[in-house]
């Protein structure tokens, strides 16, 4: 099943394979018949539920690593404002800073929870 896939692909301990079991395992709790009228479309609809269930862990994940990110760039430029010299500290900066721009005005054009922005960020 859906769960053993993501089981063998992320490690059996890892978060991901343990919501694929909570909802196996909510799954067969809500459903007390043995047989089932129409496996295929059973099977499709627990696969369809698993990998949603696994797509709303991982976003919160991303989402939670996104507010960091966004804490962590706007430390970074109160620091450049204090002291205009730790821009050339690091070999990338030039980089970073064109990121952080364009990750802030997709933000400003597509609203903070856009897919846009949050692809930039």
């Amino acid at each position: 099943t859906e769960a053993l896939r993501i089981s063998k692909e992320f490690g059996a301990t890892s978060p991901e394979a343990r919501v694929a079991w909570d909802v196996v395992e909510e799954m067969d709790s809500n459903d007390s018949s043995a047989a089932f009228t129409n496996t295929i479309a059973t099977s499709a609809k627990g696969d369809y539920f698993n990998q949603v269930q696994s797509l709303a862990f991982l976003m919160k994940g991303a989402k939670e690593k996104l507010s960091q990110m966004k804490i962590l760039s706007n430390h970074l430029k109160d620091l450049e404002l204090n002291d205009p010299s730790l821009t050339q500290l690091g070999e990338d900066s030039e980089k970073m800073r064109t990121a952080l721009a364009e990750a802030k005005a997709a933000v400003d054009i597509h609203g903070p929870h856009s897919p846009e922005a949050e692809s930039a960020w």
